[in-house]
């Protein structure tokens, strides 16, 4: 669209003024008369009501009636991996019920708790 002719605001009050000129908005917003969000138009009628940006981005609106775009987002980052998972002591009963599930190595008989075999007699 072409820049603004002319600019409508609504005060403090909610009563709509102009239509003034972009350069004399500019300078009002400029000055620091109109806070961040007051809401303006373009004075030529029948457009949405924009409240006025911050900084640079509110006197690029009021001259050029565009917009300011928001900055680009960062790129997204994954997640870590999660930690590898950590086998339970070999003495745990979740070691025993992993082992007769049969997801880890069987134990042996003293990783069992299994009284040890009596000596052979001799």
């Amino acid at each position: 669209p072409p820049p603004p002719s002319s600019w409508r605001y609504r005060d403090s009050s909610g009563t709509v003024q102009g239509p003034y000129p972009p350069l004399q908005m500019a300078a009002w917003f400029a000055a620091g008369y109109f806070p961040p969000g007051t809401p303006v138009v373009r004075g030529e009628g029948g457009g949405a009501w924009t409240p006025l940006p911050p900084g640079d981005s509110g006197r690029d609106l009021l001259l050029t009636g565009r917009a300011p775009r928001p900055p680009p987002l960062a790129p997204h980052l994954a997640a870590p991996p999660p930690p590898p998972p950590v086998a339970p002591p070999p003495d745990s009963v979740a070691a025993r019920i992993l082992a007769l599930r049969g997801d880890v190595p069987a134990m042996n008989s003293v990783e069992r708790g299994d009284d040890p075999a009596p000596a052979p007699a001799g």
